[in-house]
């Protein structure tokens, strides 16, 4: 028995039980497998969780399991020891990151929400409240359309357009708190990061309107970023960078991310990480988006 999915706009058909994600379409030949078997530990060469050899990537990230990618088309799953939460988590995230390297598809380390009916791109590193920031956007009454990975389209000139998200939005202990959010089991033992779906998931293609990078700071203003700043911040949050570096994927990299640069305006919001001063920073986004 398979499972069929769509998952960042490729048919996927899954010998694994994936849980309740955005349903594929059997009458069409899918894009991906993801099987079931043996991946071998990684080489005693491999730096950390991650080796590539002859464009094949084997992750190891326990304790959700390891990873084999191949070809753009196949994820092998070794094992999952902690749940369908955690194996989700990892699998659709960079092992997915990954596969989209593979297929010279950009992901973008991004979480997507349509404000005033206009969707923008939330960026920043891991930790900087991408996700908790969305989660309070939602509670206004806008829109999460896509977290944590966006899978730009391409052959779209002067505009950026991504693919439909996985429907699943993580957040950490205190955002899903703050929110009333019953957090139930982390993602796995070692974050206190949990999964919660998104009440409405988008399954059309996305015209992004704008890219906002998060900045920390005592002091809560919007500022418009310069093509060659819009560039650096495609390139900074290319997801699964050191995959795409080890496939010598980096002046694809470099071609893709100078035509997002050139697609969308860009704005870098500083604000403290502070929930007590969230509403302020929830307005100041909202007159924002009303202006694009």
């Amino acid at each position: 028995m398979t499972w069929r999915y769509r998952i960042y706009g490729l048919e996927t058909e899954s010998e694994i039980n994936l849980g309740d994600l955005p349903a594929g379409d059997r009458q069409v030949a899918s894009d991906v497998r993801i099987v079931s078997g043996p991946v071998p530990p990684l080489s005693t060469e491999a730096s950390g969780w991650l080796d590539v050899q002859a464009g094949t990537v084997s992750v190891d990230l326990p304790p959700s399991g390891r990873f084999k990618i191949e070809g753009g088309t196949t994820i092998t799953v070794d094992k999952a020891v902690t749940g369908l939460a955690s194996l989700r988590w990892r699998l659709l995230g960079i092992a997915f990151g990954a596969l989209l390297h593979q297929r010279g598809v950009l992901p973008l380390h991004c979480t997507l929400v349509s404000v005033s009916g206009r969707a923008i791109g939330f960026l920043g590193q891991s930790g900087a409240g991408k996700s908790t920031l969305a989660a309070h956007l939602q509670a206004r009454g806008h829109q999460i359309l896509v977290d944590d990975v966006c899978a730009v389209v391409s052959g779209e000139p002067q505009r950026l357009v991504v693919e439909p998200g996985h429907g699943l939005l993580r957040l950490w202990e205190d955002a899903s708190a703050a929110l009333g959010q019953d957090v139930g089991q982390p993602l796995d033992p070692a974050t206190t990061k949990y999964e919660h779906r998104i009440p409405t998931v988008n399954r059309e293609r996305i015209v992004v309107s704008a890219l906002m990078e998060l900045c920390e700071g005592d002091q809560i203003e919007i500022n418009p970023l310069s093509a060659a700043q819009r560039m650096r911040l495609c390139l900074e949050h290319s997801y699964c960078r050191e995959v795409m570096v080890d496939l010598g994927g980096r002046g694809r990299n470099l071609t893709q991310c100078a035509a997002v640069a050139a697609a969308v305006t860009g704005f870098s919001l500083t604000r403290p990480k502070d929930l007590n001063r969230m509403s302020n920073v929830l307005d100041l986004i909202e007159q924002s988006a009303a202006r694009l």
